[in-house]
Parts: structure tokens; sequence; C-alpha cells
């Protein structure tokens, strides 16, 4: 007998009579396409085997029972394979070029198929295939036919609108076959939400969007975490009915693992878009960072604002509404109108450009004097407060007396014409400053103004620490941008940066003080002309993302970096959170708190 292996590139190479069947060697392929999609990244290679082992299967057609599920499980590996190559577009036609008719799809490669479209705003390319294949008798007696038809129900026909289809469904043979009586019942009263939200738009839904950006469309509540469950109940009952037959197939749990993660990370990166609705750039990319904040979101989730009064006018519970509005489908962006709507209302105007720095600081103190939990609010500042104190000397008597402030935003002034690090400008900020000429103060011992030395020390560190880098400068010429280099870390230590110089006597050492950085707010253009995006880090474990309004992508630290300076865009704020073992296991807590509660 012949023996055979399969190389690196999936093909086989034979060392004697081959053991087994066609399917046995595409069950092999199968191995080495997941070892190079999972182990090596490499898509290209991986999608390369999945087409070598079908067209094995299509020679050896139906010879033994494994054969349907090592097709799907190819064509799942195929799927993904695309998806990371970023072919999209081609995936239905591939699919139906390996089953030929849509009815002969296995319904988890169709719920893939119908998520992936949803996910990219392409529902009406897989409306018709979906169709054919729940109309199809064989289909209907499936175990996963009632997913198929939830998905197809609020991915597909109500983000299209196609109410009356939807209601068809529901009641038809479709609705008979897939659900029982309540959940008919509770299908129905989804479709009359959704007639009633296209029938009485609010009022922010009225603004009319910058040319050339769609307006944006609110799915379904929740439906991201329906489809979701709906995929881990599949999950569940193949285990349970592997486990009840006194086998375990591990392909089976590695596939639907396969699709979870498409899901999960792929297609639902946890950041949603914002449209732009007349230079709301400004805003989108603070939103983004205040999204970024797991610690806010959870402050403002645990405020109850049924007593407001005029909750249209109110800026914290807009925020908590769009914040929340922004954890759910990532398919589409976010609602936020009503939050423009009432920035505008507290003269943060629409169809104005606006520096994010002082938009900034104008939200929080919107949340000071807006909410109606003063202690809330005050657990809100705190989490971007840094407590200094200000020294400012005498030079002609030496007279010194401390007298403690805060900041919620730490200022650093870049020097033009120059490379320059976040360590240099941080130092620069703690360093003793010359006040003389029209810049001297009052001295309280001399009686009269004098020349004098100011300088800050720090009594505490917040749990998020802003900075803004002040590269707009005066002249008598007007305003400038400053394209300078500044180079900013991932990570660092103020004790290991900063001099004992910079710490106040008592500066309350009892949380840690190195942070990482989860935001930066960029500035592309010139004084007149800018825009305004962000680069966001939600979870150390999810990587970086990059908004640019509507526009969410992933991204790397090298690309974070390009922001630097000396070139289109800039970093304009960074956003540090502090690290600490303890707030670390807090954080894992709160997070899941918030998400539940949003």
């Amino acid at each position: 007998m012949r023996s055979s292996t399969v190389t690196s590139d999936g093909s086989a190479a034979h060392h004697g009579p081959l053991l087994g069947s066609g399917v046995s060697h595409a069950l092999h392929l199968l191995d080495s396409a997941a070892n190079h999609f999972i182990v090596h990244r490499d898509f290209q290679t991986s999608f390369g085997i999945c087409e070598k082992g079908l067209a094995i299967l299509v020679d050896n057609e139906k010879e033994d029972s494994r054969w349907g599920e090592v097709k799907e499980g190819l064509c799942i590996l195929g799927i993904q394979a695309l998806a990371e190559l970023d072919q999209w577009p081609g995936v239905l036609s591939w699919v139906l070029r390996q089953y030929e008719r849509p009815e002969e799809i296995p319904a988890k490669i169709m719920q893939m198929c119908i998520i992936l479209y949803a996910k990219l705003g392409h529902e009406a390319a897989i409306q018709e295939v979906a169709r054919v294949w729940l109309l199809c008798p064989a289909t209907a007696g499936l175990g996963s036919y009632r997913t198929v038809s939830e998905l197809y129900l609020l991915c597909v026909l109500l983000p299209l609108g196609r109410t009356d289809e939807a209601r068809q469904l529901v009641l038809g043979e479709v609705g008979s076959s897939a659900f029982s009586e309540d959940q008919r019942q509770l299908a129905l009263e989804v479709v009359t939400a959704k007639e009633t939200e296209c029938q009485d738009m609010p009022f922010g839904s009225r603004l009319s969007p910058s040319p050339g950006v769609p307006v944006p469309t609110s799915p379904p509540g929740g439906a991201l975490m329906d489809n979701l469950q709906a995929m881990l109940r599949l999950l569940c009952r193949s285990l349970s009915l592997s486990s009840s037959a006194g086998c375990f197939p591990l392909r089976r749990v590695f596939m639907a693992m396969v699709i979870l993660y498409l899901l999960v990370v792929r297609m639902n990166p946890g950041v949603r878009g914002l449209g732009n609705y007349g230079l709301t750039c400004c805003v989108n990319a603070l939103l983004q960072s205040f999204s970024a904040t797991w610690e806010l979101k959870h402050l403002l989730n645990r405020w109850d604002a049924s007593s407001v009064r005029e909750k249209g006018l109110n800026v914290p519970l807009q925020l908590k509404r769009v914040l929340g509005a922004m954890e759910r489908d990532t398919s589409q962006p976010a609602p936020h109108q009503d939050f423009l709507h009432c920035l505008d209302q507290q003269h943060i105007r629409l169809h104005v450009q606006h520096d994010a720095d002082e938009v900034f600081l104008a939200i929080l103190n919107f949340i000071q004097q807006q909410m109606d939990d003063p202690a809330l609010a005050l657990e809100i500042q705190n989490l971007y407060q840094i407590s200094v104190q200000l020294h400012l000397q005498c030079l002609k008597c030496s007279y010194s007396k401390p007298r403690p402030s805060y900041l919620l935003s730490l200022p650093l002034h870049i020097r033009e014409g120059r490379s320059n690090t976040l360590e240099d400008c941080m130092g620069s900020f703690f360093e003793l400053h010359l006040l003389s000429g029209i810049d001297i103060c009052f001295c309280a011992k001399c009686g009269f103004k004098t020349p004098s030395k100011q300088g800050f020390k720090l009594l505490s560190l917040p749990t998020i620490l802003c900075m803004q880098l002040q590269r707009f400068r005066n002249s008598a010429h007007g305003t400038d941008k400053l394209q300078c280099s500044l180079a900013f870390p991932e990570s660092f230590d103020f004790q290991e940066i900063w001099s004992q110089d910079a710490f106040s006597r008592d500066f309350q050492n009892n949380d840690s003080t190195k942070y990482s950085l989860f935001a930066v707010i960029v500035h592309a253009g010139s004084v007149v002309f800018g825009h305004y995006t962000a680069y966001v880090r939600p979870r150390p474990e999810q990587g970086w993302f990059y908004a640019d309004d509507s526009h969410v992508e992933q991204a790397t630290w090298d690309d974070v970096r390009d922001t630097y300076g000396s070139r289109h865009r800039t970093a304009y704020m960074l956003l540090y959170r502090r690290n600490s073992k303890e707030e670390g296991k807090g954080g894992d807590k709160q997070d899941a708190m918030c998400q539940l509660s949003g």
C-alpha cells in the first residue's frame, strides 16, 4: 500500500498506496487549511487548500457519510479566508459554485452569508437566495431552520424596510414551521415597531447629513445579540447531540467557533461608526473616545434619569443614550442626531468647526451642571481630575504659598521647529516658568506686583489621563498649526519619566502610576479646513480601531504612530488609562455590568 501526506501547500505527496477514500484526503486538506489559517495566518494558502479539497469531493461525491460534513467544513473555512482577504463581495457566488442551488446550502453556511451581507450593508444581495432556501420543503425540517428564519427577518427584511414581506413571512408557511405561537407574536411586535419607526422618525433623524454621507438607519434593537445567541444555541445543540451519541466531533466544534469568531471579532469589532451631520467630526471623534471609556459608561448607566424634565436638552442623558446605541449593532452608524441637536442648543453649534479639547471640557462641565445626582456627577469628574498644587514664588522675597487646583486635561506645549517627545512636553509643564513684564503677579508679603516663578506639582493622578497637544499657535498673523513631530508611547510610568520634583509632598501614592494609551483624537488639515478622526482601543485584547465618522476599520500601533506629526494627520489629544491589578479585576466586572445594562 502507498501512504500519503499533505505538504505545506496542501497538495498530496504519495509514498505508497493511498490510504482511505477521497473524503479522507479532503479531511487531511481541511486540517492543513485550518493550520495555515490559525497558526500561520496565511489566508491565501488556506483558501487555496480549501478549493483543492472541494475539487476532490466533486470527484468522489457522497461516497461515504462524512462527505457533507467535510464539504461544509471546507466551505466555512473558505468563507472566513475570503473574509480575512477582504474579498467579501465574492462569498455568495463562491458558495453557489460549491452547492449550485440555494436550497442545497447547509444551514450554518446560510447563516454566515446572511450575517455577512447584512454587516456589509448589502442585504439585498442575499435576500433572494435566503428566501428560496426558506421556501424549500426540504429545509423546513432542519433543526437550524428557525435560526435562519430569525436572521432573515432581523438582518435582511427589516433593515431593507420590507415590513410587508416580514409580516407575510411570520404569518405564512415559514413562520408556522419556524416559530411557536408566542414567538410569532413577538416577531409581529418587532415588525410593528419597525413600521412605527419608519412612520414616526425622531427629530434628530431629520437633520441633513453632509454631502456624500449616507443617512444612518437604526436596526431593530438587540439584533446582533439575538443573532449571536442563535448561533450559540446551535453550538449547544450540536454538543448535546454529540454527547448523547457518545462521541465528540472536534471538527464541528472548531467550525462552530470559526463562525463565532467571524461574528464577534471580524464582523462585529465592537466599534460603531457615526454619521457626519454638518462638520460634526469633532463630536464624532470625542464620542469614540467616550465609548472606549467603559468607566464613564458604567457610571452613566448607574444614573436614574427618569426625573429629568427637558430630556432633549440634557447633555448627560443624551450622552448616555448615544453611548448605549454605540454598543449595539455595529453594522450601521449609530443614531446620534439627538445628541448633536442637544449640543447645538447648548451653543456647540452644528455646521461650525470646533476645537476638540474645548468641546471635551464643555461636555464634562455639562455633566456636572445637568446631572441631578451630584455624587455620581462628582465620580465622573474624578475619573479625569488631575489634582495639582500651584506654586507661585516671589523673586524678591522668595515668598511662596501653595494653592490646590485641578485640571481635566493636561495642556502640553510643543516646541516649534524640532522633534518632541511626550516625556519632554510633560517635563516642561512641571518646570518653573518665569513671569515678568506684563505677567508679573501680586505678592502678599511685598505688597505689590513682582516678578515670580510659577509651577505645578502633582497631588494625585486620575483614572483617565487626558493630554492636549497644543498644536495651534496664535501669532500676529493669526493662528497656525504646528506639524512638527511629537512621539508618544503606548504605555509609560510617571515615576520613571519624571523626577521627584514633579510630585508634591502630599502626593497620593496609593494607586499605580503606570498608564496605557486607549484613545487618540487626530486632526488633519489646517486651522481653517480641518477634520477630526480617532484611534481607539476599547480593550487591550481587541487591538486598535480607526474611526473616521461612519467608517470604522481595524488598525495597528504603527498606524497610530503615523500621527506623531510632520505629515497630514497629527495627534491632538491623547487619553491614557491607569493600570493597576485591582482596577483590572474591577474593570472586567464593571465592563460586563455596563454591557448588560446598556
